[in-house]
């Protein structure tokens, strides 16, 4: 068994933040790719801030990237 193989739980380092993994198959690991918040200002005046949902990211399960975890 390879010593890299990514487990669903795992925390890796994609793209330089840590993600978690959502899920694993024998084809694809899915991570969360967290987005940053978004701020704007409405036409009132109010600054409005919200954190959009998390990319999710397709990659191989035997990919050699830093495992945070374990």
């Amino acid at each position: 068994m390879n010593n890299y193989r990514l487990r669903a739980g795992d925390l890796v380092r994609y793209q330089g933040q840590p993600c978690p993994v959502v899920r694993v198959t024998d084809s694809s690991a899915v991570l969360a790719l967290a987005q940053p918040v978004r701020q704007f200002q409405t036409i009132f005046g109010a600054t409005v801030r919200f954190t959009p949902r998390a990319n999710l990211v397709h990659i191989s399960p035997n990919s050699e990237i830093p495992i945070l975890n374990r």
